[in-house]
């Protein structure tokens, strides 16, 4: 009596889309219609599945802040504080902390508090920048 056996090979690949944080930089609260709200557009989080912004002005006082991604594309910062007080146009600072699908941890403090060091499967990238308000 004589055996054979067959063996086959099946490679499956399972690709997750890299998470990337695209922030706009400048926006006119002026009341014309145009880019009057400082917000991400969709295209710009869609790898993300945390996502938390804040936004200061220059003596670190907290201007906006949002947990929600949902909120940060479609409400987005109106260029009031949290008061509902019109900003006055300058340099704001943002901090975003977020996490993408593919495990990618993005984080950023403004020196107040360390970031939790992260495990060796983490990669965390800073994600601080500057808004510019003009009216």
């Amino acid at each position: 009596m004589l055996f054979r056996s067959d063996y086959d090979t099946l490679t499956i690949v399972v690709s997750v889309e890299p998470s990337k944080i695209e922030s706009p930089n400048v926006f006119t609260p002026n009341g014309d219609g145009i880019n009057d709200v400082y917000k991400f557009s969709k295209e710009s989080l869609k790898g993300m599945k945390e996502f938390h912004l804040t936004i200061y002005n220059r003596w670190g006082e907290k201007m906006y802040e949002t947990k929600s991604q949902e909120d940060a594309i479609n409400i987005g910062w109106d260029g009031k504080n949290t008061l509902g007080i019109t900003a006055s146009p300058g340099i704001y600072y943002y901090v975003i902390y977020a996490k993408g699908k593919d495990g990618i941890i993005y984080k950023g403090d403004r020196g107040s508090k360390k970031n939790k060091k992260p495990d060796e499967n983490t990669v965390t990238t800073a994600s601080k920048g500057t808004i510019h308000l003009f009216r």
